[in-house]
């Protein structure tokens, strides 16, 4: 969708994000290239890090330029051009709004929040500390994911409009997810008021009464 949408093949529903097709002007010999790298505020735990919680949009859009050669090879390019930067925060600043239009991009935030709370269990040791041993969700017999075809390729997306004599043509698009590395970037901070124990209680205190929720494992 990040690729349909800056060539000009879809568009964002949004006034305010344009395809980036439509701004470039020609000049040069570079392509643009945008990708989605994880976007946190500082994590927020509790005195005793026995609760997490995770605040931010999720996500932001980066840039950059290569130059290709005759031969098709590409190189990084010594700086990114204004309109190429200020698309990517445009994109990253209306995020919100185009995670409520495009279910896509909802999807890959809750992607994101999953691969980096695997991470902080991981990190924090949070299911030794609880004899968790997630015999439920480590068993492919017990816990059924659906499955599909895996794709070998898909087809090739470009777009294009002539500026004079120049014709301009635009390919993008990519996700980088690195959990280790947010947790280390992002940072923690203990909870300055009772809200964080308020929702960890609520979660502890359930009736009795009630069936077990299906992902307590």
């Amino acid at each position: 969708m990040l690729k349909r949408i800056s060539i000009g093949l879809e568009p964002s529903g949004l006034r305010e994000i344009k395809s980036h097709l439509a701004t470039l002007r020609g000049g040069g010999n570079s392509t643009q290239r945008w990708w989605f790298t994880p976007l946190y505020d500082a994590f927020t735990t509790t005195a005793d890090r026995d609760a997490f919680q995770f605040a931010g949009q999720r996500l932001q859009m980066m840039s950059q330029e290569e130059f290709v050669n005759s031969a098709g090879q590409r190189t990084d390019a010594a700086q990114t051009r204004v309109s190429t930067t200020k698309y990517a925060q445009q994109f990253t600043k209306h995020f919100a709004k185009l995670a409520d239009l495009h279910p896509t991009f909802a999807e890959l935030q809750s992607i994101t929040d999953l691969t980096v709370l695997a991470a902080l269990i991981r990190r924090e040791r949070l299911d030794e500390q609880i004899d968790w041993r997630h015999s439920l969700f480590s068993t492919a017999s017990d816990y059924l994911v659906p499955e599909g075809n895996i794709p070998k390729q898909v087809p090739t997306a470009m777009n294009y409009k002539q500026a004079g004599r120049l014709m301009i043509c635009l390919v993008g698009g990519g996700v980088t997810i690195n959990a280790r590395t947010v947790l280390n970037q992002t940072g923690f901070q203990v909870s300055r008021d009772t809200s964080l124990e308020e929702k960890q209680s609520a979660v502890i205190k359930r009736d009795p009464q009630q069936p077990a929720r299906w992902w307590w494992d």
